[in-house]
């Protein structure tokens, strides 16, 4: 996933990538997991536009319809200077989302 965001890559360069290991990296990249914590069959997100406020952060929800706990919801990406600051960043994208139950 961290490719997505250190890399612009699409899927056909991604196989030449395989074949051909001289990619050029724009920066430093991390993500950081977006976890389900409790069990539901029906949710949303919130906090995801005040996510996207941080630069060079992007995020991927997995589309998921249901939730139980320690389920992967998404992940946040994210680039800076060097690999600590980036998972830093992309920690604090991720602590900003939460997953609602939408019968509550």
């Amino acid at each position: 996933m961290v490719t997505l965001i250190s890399q612009n890559l699409n899927e056909f360069e991604l196989h030449l990538r395989a074949i051909i290991p001289n990619v050029i990296q724009y920066a430093p990249a991390a993500s950081a997991v977006i976890l389900a914590s409790e069990t539901s069959d029906s949710i949303y997100f919130t906090g995801v536009e005040q996510a996207l406020k941080l630069p060079d952060v992007d995020i991927r929800l997995f589309g998921k319809p249901d939730s139980r706990p320690y389920r992967r919801m998404g992940v946040t990406l994210a680039k800076a200077e060097t690999t600590q600051l980036a998972r830093a960043k992309a920690i604090e994208a991720a602590s900003q989302i939460t997953i609602v139950d939408r019968s509550d």
